[in-house]
């Protein structure tokens, strides 16, 4: 069951495409698919990559408990990009109306034994103000 929706990084380049990072995953990795259910382009565009019922590689030791959404690019070398920041907000909005009452975390966050050895979603992403962005009510759009 998911308990909490985790956010990361793929560590890579900005225009790495899902198709790359996922040959990466089956390829070096040895693992079964993508590890993301989700996937943020710089640009904001966003792919899908399971249904969120599919347990999948992006936690060790918390697979099956986590549902996790990756930001294209490394955010310890370059900021995110606005487009990448919204779109990941109101993609983890979007997540929480179907998961209410989940937790959000970065992967590095996540509580497992042994802990998470990663940096992972990045060092200059502000975990404190992309939880604080999704649990901000969406503004009203006037009619």
């Amino acid at each position: 069951m998911i308990t909490r929706l985790v956010l990361h990084h793929a560590a890579g380049p900005e225009n790495q495409t899902p198709e790359q990072i996922a040959r990466f995953h089956v390829e070096q990795r040895d693992w079964p698919g993508i590890a993301y259910h989700y996937l943020i382009a710089p640009d904001g565009t966003a792919y899908k990559c399971w249904p969120t019922t599919t347990v999948t590689w992006c936690v060790a030791n918390g697979n099956s408990s986590s549902l996790c959404v990756c930001l294209i690019g490394n955010r310890s070398l370059l900021s995110c990009p606005p487009a990448q920041w919204e779109a990941a907000v109101e993609l983890f909005r979007d997540l929480l109306v179907a998961l209410p009452d989940r937790a959000v975390f970065g992967h590095r966050e996540v509580p497992t034994t042994p802990p998470q050895n990663t940096q992972c979603p990045g060092t200059l992403i502000d975990l404190m103000a992309f939880r604080r962005d999704v649990r901000t009510p969406r503004e009203e759009v006037p009619a």
